[in-house]
């Protein structure tokens, strides 16, 4: 299906530094590309310079458990039993989640929930906007919540949650994401795909988590008018294999106040009377819900949907990427998505 970034080896994370002292702390990073936007721009990162790139040099290299395919997020400043340490938690393909002291890479804790099978995972962990917890997607199908500091995991109030109800067929490859849309509750998203070779009864689709209430929310990329995790080969859903396959998972863009996911695979006949909705754009409100009936709060499909899937040139191989609208644009908001067709 997608390409993938493959930011793990087989060896370990390795972490890289400036030469020479280092004058400030790094700032938080909470979640796969950093923002809600997972733009990957931090700005309160200004250490490094094209004057200074060059001095960059491997500081450590730590062996894990797994390889991992994911990237590591950061959270500052944690209460441990060893002292106030710098914490990276990096999950690896057979579902570690490991907390890593930041300045010499030794584990303090990690957690691996007890897989259904052969599975793996691709994800990356997401911190609370709180700095008290670390969720992470385990190979069980469940969303699993961790506090920071121990590792000591919250079982009540709707935790740890579920993603899916096949973990053998749909797979957890993309970061857990979380916004925090105005109202003062924040929301946590768990999206999901095929497996390798596209074979199984997969539907794609996003859990999304009021990460107050524990209450959840599910939108299907396929058999839409149906908000449930589907249980088993054709018993909700005689449509298969479309998957949200974008390594950032959901895309929180504040000025539309709306989620956007891009499909890729599967079948698309939305624009005839159906809820099918492969190789499309779709965006859904903060909660995770659409405007009713199946349908999303807006959404996008190229006219040539059907070459896409006939040739496997899926559009929803990456995620949307928000833009800011350059002077004089007629439209306010923008995004650019990207295809295995090889088009902006």
């Amino acid at each position: 299906m997608s390409t993938t970034n493959k930011l793990g080896a087989a060896l370990s994370a390795a972490v890289i530094a400036l030469l020479g002292p280092v004058p400030t702390r790094a700032a938080d990073w909470l979640q796969f590309g950093y923002s809600q936007q997972h733009s990957g721009y931090n700005t309160a990162e200004t250490q490094i310079s094209p004057a200074n790139v060059t001095a960059i040099a491997q500081v450590y290299s730590v062996s894990l458990p797994h390889s991992s395919d994911s990237s590591p997020v950061l959270l500052t400043a944690v209460s441990t039993a060893s002292g106030s340490k710098d914490l990276l938690f990096l999950v690896t393909k057979d579902g570690h989640l490991l907390a890593l002291d930041a300045a010499d890479g030794s584990v303090l804790w990690s957690k691996q929930p007890t897989s259904t099978g052969g599975n793996l995972t691709t994800g990356a962990p997401a911190i609370d906007p709180n700095r008290q917890f670390v969720y992470a997607y385990g190979l069980d199908g469940y969303v699993h919540k961790y506090a920071v500091g121990d590792g000591s995991e919250t079982t009540s109030g709707g935790w740890p949650q579920l993603s899916t109800s096949k973990p053998n067929a749909e797979k957890g490859a993309s970061g857990i994401a979380i916004a925090s849309p105005p109202g003062g509750v924040n929301y946590l998203y768990s999206v999901t795909d095929g497996y390798i070779g596209d074979g199984g009864d997969y539907q794609g689709h996003v859990t999304t988590v009021n990460l107050s209430t524990g209450a959840q929310t599910v939108f299907n990329t396929l058999c839409s008018d149906q908000n449930v995790h589907f249980i088993g080969s054709g018993t909700n859903c005689s449509s298969r294999q479309s998957g949200i396959w974008g390594r950032p998972g959901a895309i929180y863009d504040a000025g539309t106040n709306r989620i956007y996911v891009a499909t890729g695979n599967g079948q698309f006949n939305a624009s005839t009377g159906g809820h099918n909705w492969a190789d499309s754009v779709l965006a859904l409100a903060p909660d995770g819900t659409g405007s009713g009936g199946g349908m999303p709060r807006d959404s996008w499909t190229p006219t040539n949907f059907q070459d896409l899937q006939n040739g496997d040139i899926d559009l929803g191989s990456v995620a949307p990427a928000i833009l800011p609208a350059p002077a004089g644009s007629t439209a306010a908001h923008l995004a650019l998505q990207a295809g295995k067709d090889g088009k902006l």
